[in-house]
């Protein structure tokens, strides 16, 4: 499959991120308005990880069994993006928590549905690069909501932010619209589709694709890795702001650096984990984002929390190309869904003890200590992921070579 064939689901993609990072940043600083405490604030992105975590494989696995994945692609975008106006008329913290519960529901089916289209339809040893469209366009998006949500709220405020966030959506829906060649319709039993979701939710110790190549221990590091960042995300702009003096604008901008730094290295990682293999990449991105809770914590300028958030894009970028090409290579072809959307429920577990973790020690001990304690989970999830999985790439790996990588990727964006 060539790069410049999945363009258009990374273009619904695209759209999707900007309003839902957007809402990040719009959500914690509204709670803040409400008088809610670090620990209300944080249950922000337990109530979205939850919804993630419950829903992503049974949408997932709807998909699988049925092979219609375009309408769950529009009908996630454009019903996620109709809850955004109520948050405007939730006034109490309870209500906005569920809203997001909601919004996370809706959501969550277009990741492994996505996923799982664009990594079908790739050989082996190009699935970094067909992976490419979507894992950038998830990119752009950050980067254009985490910076311009910020600069919206400081000249609309809260009301027309929402609003504007959801007309965001409406476009995201036309854009998938155009979404082709997704489809393999079967008929299917509502046996069938509970089991898939029921393997997803307790996958069973017998099952060999779970062991093979250590992908347990794969979806074990991410589950760490990802409670550390989603307990430091789950704060990040109210620390921003109340600690470090920043504005919503400011902070935003600065948040922005982490896809900016995605958006930079996403192709280049791409080419990389196809020709120098999928672990060396994943560790990398794993051990790179170990330092970043360290620098938040002794900020003394914005520049210096802006570079935390530039090196956690640097090892995004590495990490998701590495894990999902790593998945891709083990999963069978009819449990590509159901094992890329097995990620995103490691995930969505991240974001329930993550945040939790990370609300309840500001909470108690304050900031900082927060911030060593994700720094430990991140390190821990390097340490599992080392030590507990080999390489899938069955190719001969290639010498690192800057030139030709370098050829490589700029060769790929010639579409």
């Amino acid at each position: 499959m060539r790069y410049r064939d999945n363009l258009p689901l990374a273009g619904a993609n695209l759209i999707r991120m900007i309003y839902m990072l957007g809402l990040v940043i719009v959500l914690q600083l509204y709670m803040k308005e409400l008088g809610a405490s670090p620990f209300e604030i944080s249950l922000l992105e337990v109530m979205f990880w939850t919804g993630l975590f419950v829903f992503s494989p049974l949408w997932g696995a709807i998909s699988d069994a049925s092979g219609r994945r375009k309408v769950f692609l529009t009908a996630s975008i454009v019903s996620a993006a109709a809850v955004i106006p109520f948050f405007a008329f939730a006034d109490t913290v309870w209500a906005v928590l569920g809203l997001r519960f909601g919004f996370a529901v809706l959501a969550s089916a277009f990741p492994p549905v996505a996923l799982a289209s664009m990594s079908m339809g790739a050989e082996k040893k190009h699935r970094g690069r067909s992976l490419a469209p979507y894992h950038s366009s998830r990119a752009i998006g950050f980067l254009i909501g985490w910076g311009g949500a910020g600069i919206l709220l400081d000249a609309v405020g809260f009301t027309l932010t929402f609003y504007s966030l959801a007309a965001i959506g409406l476009l995201g829906f036309i854009v998938s619209l155009i979404i082709t060649d997704v489809d393999t319709p079967e008929e299917v039993s509502l046996e069938e589709v509970w089991g898939k979701a029921k393997r997803r939710w307790l996958p069973s110790r017998r099952d060999s694709s779970l062991r093979e190549r250590g992908l347990n221990y794969l979806y074990l590091g991410i589950f760490i890795r990802k409670a550390g960042i989603l307990g430091l995300n789950s704060l990040v702009v109210v620390y921003a702001v109340e600690s470090l003096g920043m504005s919503a604008s400011v902070a935003g901008l600065l948040l922005a650096l982490n896809p900016l730094l995605q958006l930079f290295f996403i192709d280049l990682f791409g080419v990389l984990v196809d020709r120098h293999g999928r672990k060396k990449i994943i560790l990398l991105g794993f051990l790179g984002t170990v330092p970043a809770p360290l620098l938040i914590s002794a900020a003394y300028s914005p520049w210096v929390f802006g570079l935390a958030y530039a090196l956690v894009g640097f090892s995004f970028a590495a990490v998701v190309q590495g894990t999902t090409a790593f998945i891709g290579d083990v999963a069978p072809e009819k449990r590509q869904g159901e094992l890329m959307g097995f990620r995103k429920s490691a995930q969505g577990l991240a974001g329930i003890v993550g945040p939790l973790t990370a609300g309840a020690v500001a909470t108690l001990y304050g900031y900082e200590w927060m911030l060593y304690t994700v720094t430990g989970m991140i390190f821990l999830g390097f340490l599992v992921t080392w030590l507990g999985t080999s390489e899938t790439l069955d190719e001969k790996v290639d010498h690192i070579s800057v030139r030709k990588d370098l050829e490589e990727t700029f060769s790929l964006l010639h579409w």
